[in-house]
C-alpha cells in the first residue's frame, strides 16, 4: 500500500500494519540526531505518510514583547515555548459574529 491508502483505512477505522505516523522537528532536532547517527541515513528510513505543506505566517502581525506575539486574527502567542503556546485565543466564543477577519494583503510579504 501507497502512504495514502495507510491514512484511508486509518480514517475509516480499519487497522494497519505499520500504523501511519508523522515526524517533525523543530529547532536543530534533526541536525543533533544527524550529528548521533554520523550521517544523514536515518532520515531515509522515515515514511511521510503525512506531508506538512506550510502555511500562512499568522504570527508576525504584531510583537508585543520579548515572549509574546498577536496574530492577525488577535490570537497571543507565547514564543519562547515548542511548539508555540497560544495564550488567548482570538475567539473569546465559539461564534463568528462580530468578528472582524483580517485583510488578504496582510499576509502578502513586504520585505
Amino acid at each position: 500500500m501507497k502512504p495514502r491508502d495507510y491514512i484511508l483505512e486509518q480514517i475509516h477505522h480499519r487497522e494497519t500494519s505499520p500504523v501511519p505516523f508523522t515526524l517533525g522537528f523543530e529547532g536543530d532536532v534533526a541536525e543533533c540526531l544527524d550529528e548521533y547517527y554520523r550521517s544523514k541515513s536515518w532520515r531515509e528510513r522515515l515514511i511521510p505518510y503525512i506531508v506538512g505543506i506550510g502555511g500562512v505566517d499568522t504570527c508576525r502581525e504584531e510583537q508585543i514583547n520579548d515572549t509574546h506575539v498577536r496574530d492577525v486574527f488577535g490570537g497571543l502567542w507565547r514564543t519562547d515555548r515548542r511548539p508555540l503556546h497560544l495564550e488567548k485565543p482570538a475567539l473569546k466564543e465559539p461564534s463568528f459574529v462580530n468578528n472582524t477577519f483580517p485583510r488578504g494583503e496582510q499576509f502578502l510579504d513586504t520585505d
